[in-house]
């Protein structure tokens, strides 16, 4: 279908960078131009039908991609709209606009209730974190990084020869990885974090936080055992489950019935949400021993994990000093130990 010539404005990054400037799309006929709007120049070009659409998840931002992994994203929701094909996600969009389902499901859940919330919730659980939206977990990533900087981060001060040691570390984690869909998702950040030492955390798009402290204070192994814990805690979607199970089943319930609208928007976007959660003891041993394994694959000591705990137990005791929400530190020490015997 030939489209008349129009301009939208937005940002936009080129195929293979990360650098996102102001852009235009002009759509003319049938195909699609993305052009930088400070140099002028051409970002991307291809037939509109080439061009992937994201699907449309409540009131975010709308997302392009070109076949050459460039990228293109704008509030204009109601101009990408016109131009997108009548597929499925544009009518599913649209019925959700027309038939207020989530009414039913909510009466059904209020009638199931203790039932529902006391049997089914793991199941629940399950279901909510396989139907959510890979842009929808980007823009949960993008927003807690966005708190944490607000809260308690300030940007790195490693120097840069630090920096490209634990990124070092890191790509030796990701290529151990069994699921390379996930290893192209996890990325690395650097940050100080005021108050907090050596300290590490995962966001559930893959985003991994390591400190400054961290990276200063720890050898090798260690970053690696920790970085391994962080990545473990992405692959077994530790993150989704533990917000999901606490804000309940109206999220859930909303999500498994394609429902996304302002209210969930800001309880699943909201950065400080996920900040204020902690992992439960059963989520922390299942990532200390995938982060051990890791770390062993990728050719460094496991027990630089027991170095790491067996360091925070000397400075602040059993209590756990790791973001303070994680479990005793002699038992995990003790459950390391056990992993190493067997080996």
């Amino acid at each position: 279908m030939a489209h008349p010539e129009q301009v939208i404005l937005g940002t936009a990054v080129s195929g293979g960078t990360s650098l996102q400037v102001a852009a235009r799309l002009l759509v003319r006929g049938d195909m699609a131009k993305l052009i930088a709007v400070e140099t002028g120049g051409t970002m991307a070009e291809a037939r509109l039908d080439a061009v992937r659409f994201d699907p449309p998840l409540g009131s975010l931002p709308r997302k392009l991609r070109f076949p050459d992994g460039a990228e293109f994203e704008t509030g204009d929701r109601e101009a990408i709209a016109a131009l997108e094909p009548r597929g499925f996600w544009t009518r599913l969009h649209g019925w959700e606009r027309l038939h207020p389902r989530l009414i039913l499901f909510v009466v059904g859940g209020f009638a199931g209730g203790w039932l529902v919330y006391s049997v089914a919730l793991t199941a629940l659980v399950a279901m909510a974190v396989a139907l959510t939206p890979e842009p929808l977990v980007r823009a949960m990533d993008r927003s807690t990084l966005s708190a944490l900087d607000r809260v308690i981060a300030s940007e790195t001060a490693l120097s840069t020869a630090d920096q490209a040691e634990a990124r070092a570390i890191f790509e030796d984690l990701r290529a151990v990885l069994p699921d390379r869909d996930l290893a192209e998702a996890v990325s690395l950040e650097f940050r100080a974090l005021r108050g907090l030492g050596p300290n590490a955390l995962a966001l559930p798009g893959g985003t991994v936080v390591l400190s400054d402290a961290l990276v200063k204070q720890f050898d090798a192994d260690v970053v690696a055992s920790v970085l391994g814990h962080e990545i473990a805690h992405v692959m077994e979607e530790h993150s989704l489950k533990r917000l999901y199970r606490s804000l309940g089943i109206y999220v859930m319930v909303a999500l498994i019935a394609g429902e996304t609208g302002p209210l969930l928007e800001d309880l699943l976007l909201e950065g400080n949400v996920l900040l204020s959660l902690s992992y439960s003891r059963g989520q922390e041993a299942e990532a200390d021993q995938i982060g051990l394994r890791l770390a062993d694959a990728a050719g460094y000591d496991p027990t630089g994990l027991k170095v790491f705990f067996e360091t925070l137990a000397a400075e602040v005791g059993d209590g756990g000093g790791w973001l303070s929400t994680h479990p005793g530190n002699d038992d995990r020490i003790e459950a390391i130990d056990a992993y190493l015997e067997a080996r």
